[in-house]
């Protein structure tokens, strides 16, 4: 598959609109909840972003992914948080790999460049399917079943997702409303029995009525690492199929 990154900074005006149009529907076969005009206001909440366009055999736009960095400050501290995410139009399996490992060499980029400033990524997952990518792929995902969430890490969010006006829709600050609703869940049936996705389903179990529950991956040396070894590895496991 064929991938063409693009700095939305370069594009003029008509450039970026003609884009959006090409993703809005990529992300309208999949997904709602969004309008074009609501897509691109959020797609941009955050600044700036950096587009990963995948092609398919044909020439075809198959998907994209988009990555953004926003500066904040928690307590006396300034971080970096990332915002991003992807979508794929139906009958491209294993998409979210591709997707995964362009962000991560964006994190890896942003971290040669300023080694000293914390990163993190902050993501509103809306199906259990990008829930169990995140967890397959990364080393340390915050909410995990194995191990509870550390206190720092929940002010964290909670600042973080307040500072992007993300609406909480219950009592667990975790959960808020979602900007992008599966049109179709059946297809993630096969993945019920999944110890993951029966996690995911129990703490956000209105992911098909618009809910959807933040992750925070941390994005320090370690997680950066750990999380390309893997993409390896499963790349590696692909091609061996």
């Amino acid at each position: 598959m064929r991938c063409e990154r693009v700095p939305s900074r370069s594009l003029s005006y008509d450039q970026r609109s003609a884009l959006l149009d090409r993703l809005y529907s990529v992300y309208s076969e999949t997904m709602y909840g969004h309008t074009r005009e609501q897509f691109e206001e959020h797609l941009f909440s955050a600044g700036e972003l950096t587009f990963a366009l995948y092609y398919g055999t044909f020439g075809e736009l198959a998907g994209f992914a988009f990555n953004g960095v926003q500066c904040v400050t928690h307590g006396k501290s300034r971080m970096a948080a990332f915002s991003g995410g992807g979508f794929f139009r139906p009958g491209y399996n294993g998409c979210g790999v591709v997707a995964m490992f362009f962000g991560l060499r964006q994190a890896l980029r942003f971290k040669l460049r300023q080694p000293g400033t914390a990163l993190g990524y902050l993501a509103r997952t809306s199906s259990p399917v990008a829930y169990c990518l995140f967890t397959r792929t990364m080393p340390r995902v915050y909410p995990c079943r194995t191990c509870a969430t550390p206190a720092e890490v929940d002010n964290l969010v909670r600042s973080i997702g307040e500072g992007r006006h993300y609406v909480r829709t219950n009592a667990d600050s975790w959960v808020v409303r979602s900007d992008a609703i599966p049109r179709d869940a059946s297809r993630m049936s096969k993945l019920d029995d999944h110890p993951d996705v029966r996690f995911y389903s129990r703490i956000n179990p209105r992911f098909c009525e618009g809910d959807a529950l933040l992750v925070w991956i941390p994005l320090n040396a370690a997680n950066i690492f750990g999380g390309l070894y893997r993409q390896v590895r499963l790349r590696v496991f692909r091609w061996s199929q």
